[in-house]
């Protein structure tokens, strides 16, 4: 028993000193205990990313303009949705801008491509609309349901506050998905 207490006893000393060379730091040492406590205090919430360690490189400076990514995503939608056979043709909403309490149509078509000598027409498509808050939060997600010739809808009571929604699709078949972010701007009234 007294030798599994030394044992234990010469351990926490070893881990309360513990310091490591940096190869990447310049040859330097760098204080674990800092950096564990550096971590142990960092606020996720916060605005800043924390740095751990010594002589970090800075985070990369995140895009300013917002309307900017977004068209930049919308005019590269084909490529960044992750499909090959899937794309999203027209969607809209009947009416756009709505009350609190009120419906509006969310209407969606797609178009798919040949998926190793299928058919496009026989590709079955199961869809969703995910609304989104201004500041990124999911409010609500229908199941849209296919009408004819890839088309897709379903009906949104409005229940949330006054403001802009973004719509998110998504669309999948049994080969692949895709992902249209912001592919429509709802306003709430």
């Amino acid at each position: 028993m007294l030798s599994i207490s030394a044992i234990l006893a010469a351990l926490f000393i070893l881990a309360s000193n513990a310091f490591a060379a940096c190869t990447s730091c310049g040859g330097g040492e760098a204080d674990w205990s800092r950096s564990a406590d550096e971590f142990m205090s960092w606020d996720p919430t916060g605005e800043e990313p924390a740095t751990f360690g010594i002589n970090q490189a800075a985070a990369p400076a995140q895009p300013d303009n917002a309307a900017r990514n977004r068209l930049a995503k919308a005019e590269d939608a084909d490529a960044s949705n992750g499909s090959r056979t899937i794309s999203l043709q027209s969607i809209n909403a009947t009416p756009a801008s709505v009350k609190s309490g009120e419906t509006t149509l969310i209407t969606a078509a797609f178009a798919t491509s040949r998926w190793d000598g299928q058919n496009p027409g026989e590709m079955q498509l199961s869809a969703q609309a995910v609304i989104r808050d201004s500041a990124g939060a999911e409010v609500e997600r229908l199941i849209l349901i296919g009408s004819s010739a890839d088309r897709y809808f379903s009906n949104w009571v409005v229940d949330v506050p006054p403001g802009s929604y973004w719509v998110d699709i998504l669309a999948s078949s049994a080969e692949e998905s895709a992902r249209f972010d912001e592919a429509l701007k709802l306003e709430v009234g």
